[in-house]
């Protein structure tokens, strides 16, 4: 098995070059393909203040993209404090005993661990347990910055959707269910969809007006 492991949100430009590595290096040694995820996010559990952290991708949204890009196995770790006190050593050992893992890649910011070990040491670490390490360094960049997920938040809660789809690589989007509103809309010529989120993490962008594609079990609006 060939794994790379993080939280993925968004699963953004810059991840896509860690999963099209990652792909492309299960098919060149006839292997399967592993991401390694987790939920809920370290931060909602390890941080106070960030209980109100909001994500770029539901869970469900994260396995149908990774899934999309060819990732044979999506495996999604339930994470706690006792799951973060792992060391990197434990970590990787406990990949090998339950997934098999012969190769690990590791991303340009990968972070592993209880001491949050960087990319350089969390390689020594798989390298001294037998692990073939496979190392991708290119940081993709938009707008003069490393495009990452906390970039991609700032845009949306700034209203700034284009620049976070270009840092997504796809339209962002939101799920829910119509539910009923006011109606004050209608009363005005412009009726209104007032929706509830599948996900209440899920990150809504900033007030504002905003041209959106609709998409239902039936039709599409444009």
């Amino acid at each position: 098995m060939v794994v790379a492991t993080g939280f993925f949100d968004g699963v953004h430009v810059g991840h896509r070059l860690v999963i099209e590595q990652l792909v492309n290096a299960a098919a060149e040694r006839e292997d399967e393909s592993m991401v390694v995820t987790f939920w809920p996010h370290p931060r909602n559990v390890l941080q106070k203040e960030a209980r109100s952290l909001r994500l770029l991708t539901t869970l469900d949204e994260k396995k149908e993209i990774l899934k999309g890009l060819g990732v044979d196995h999506v495996e999604v770790m339930q994470f706690t404090r006792e799951f973060s006190d792992m060391t990197t050593e434990q970590y990787l050992r406990m990949l090998v005993d339950r997934f098999s893992v012969k190769t690990v890649l590791i991303g340009y910011d990968n972070r592993m661990g209880s001491n949050a070990d960087g990319a350089d040491q969390v390689a020594r670490t798989a390298e001294s347990l037998g692990l073939e390490v496979l190392r991708t360094d290119m940081v993709p960049s938009e707008h003069g910055y490393a495009v990452s997920s906390t970039k991609i938040r700032e845009r949306l809660e700034a209203g700034d959707v284009n620049a976070a789809s270009a840092m997504l690589g796809y339209d962002y989007s939101l799920h829910g269910v119509v539910i009923a509103g006011n109606r004050i809309g209608r009363t005005i010529g412009f009726p209104t969809a007032n929706m509830q989120m599948y996900e209440p993490l899920k990150l809504v962008p900033a007030n504002g007006v905003y041209f959106v594609r609709v998409e239902t079990l039936v039709r599409r609006f444009y």
